[in-house]
């Protein structure tokens, strides 16, 4: 076990800010170890006495402050359950790490983590990802929807749309490419990772992480990947991380209610439209290797069908590429 930071130990700790508003947002010092912080909020937990109240976290005999925040932004950004409640972080490994760790500790469905650098951050396939620290939208979303196994592709299709639709709010020409990266004029502006948490048959809680460059400077990019953009970039002026959470927010709350009632039809359908990859030659790699060929089509479970020069028709999944 790691030796315990300061602001576990017997001394009073310094207080650290927490704002409580529509939602309660928790900032922590950037030196505090995941682990360590978890241990405090779960501390907390059992101080009030009850499995997960938002408002112990102001807790005065623990260190910690009540104080309106001084940024606008970010107030009100709660839509429904999603957003009820907001851990924000300075440095974190992973918010993806954070949130699946909360999740099974018994988070609120809607919980969002959210930080401003990440150190270990990661996108498909395990490759990293790189975002200079406070100039991306780096965010993860704790949900327990009712849905079969099967359905779980079009939580990944959700937050894809939510993302595109929010973006193209800020006047940009957002698309998506299949699986799950989001561009603005061909170039890759952001992307999702849904990780999901059995029990057997029983799904637990799933994890969507959202990944935005928001004001990357190119120098930075070019570093990183030269392929990729920012929406500063694309605008030609710098914009508010707390102004596309709220957007991204929105959208992704009334989709989620109507993926409750009909499983994600409506959000399947929407989401064929918004992408950019149909019609176009592709190489898609996977655990198969590198499959050529044009994409023609999408099914509802968001399997991306490939025509082959040979003739043949392939189908890949969103597992096939994971």
């Amino acid at each position: 076990m790691p030796p315990r930071s300061r602001a576990c130990s017997s001394a009073r700790p310094r207080p650290h800010r927490v704002a409580v508003f529509t939602v309660c947002v928790v900032t922590l010092p950037p030196a505090l170890p995941c682990a360590t912080w978890h241990d405090s909020w779960w501390r907390l937990q059992a101080d009030a006495g009850r499995p997960c109240p938002w408002q112990s976290l102001c807790n005065e005999r623990m260190g910690w402050r009540v104080k309106r925040p001084k940024t606008r932004g970010a107030r009100d950004l709660a839509a429904g359950t999603i957003g009820q409640a907001i851990v924000h972080l300075k440095r974190t490994t992973s918010t993806n790490d954070v949130a699946a760790d909360l999740a099974r500790r018994g988070a609120a469905e809607g919980t969002l983590v959210i930080a401003d650098e990440q150190t270990a951050g990661r996108g498909r396939r395990g490759h990293a990802w790189l975002a200079p620290p406070r100039r991306s939208l780096l965010c993860s979303l704790i949900l327990r929807p009712m849905l079969p196994a099967a359905r779980l592709p079009r939580l990944t299709m959700l937050a894809a749309l939510a993302c595109a639709r929010a973006i193209q709010g800020l006047g940009l020409p957002a698309t998506i490419k299949w699986p799950n990266d989001i561009l603005i004029n061909g170039r890759k502006v952001g992307g999702i990772l849904a990780e999901a948490d059995f029990a057997g048959d029983r799904l637990n809680h799933v994890v969507v992480g959202i990944g935005i460059n928001v004001n990357v400077e190119q120098a930075d990019l070019t570093a990183i990947s030269p392929q990729a953009t920012s929406l500063a970039i694309e605008a030609g002026r710098r914009l508010s991380r707390w102004h596309l959470l709220r957007l991204l927010l929105a959208e992704f709350a009334v989709r989620y209610e109507s993926m409750l009632q009909d499983e994600g039809q409506a959000v399947y359908k929407e989401w064929a439209q918004c992408l950019d990859t149909l019609g176009r030659d592709v190489t898609v790699t996977g655990h198969f290797g590198a499959l050529c060929g044009r994409a023609e089509s999408v099914d509802a479970d968001g399997g991306l069908f490939i025509r082959r020069n040979s003739g043949e028709l392939v189908r890949v999944t969103f597992e096939d590429v994971g």
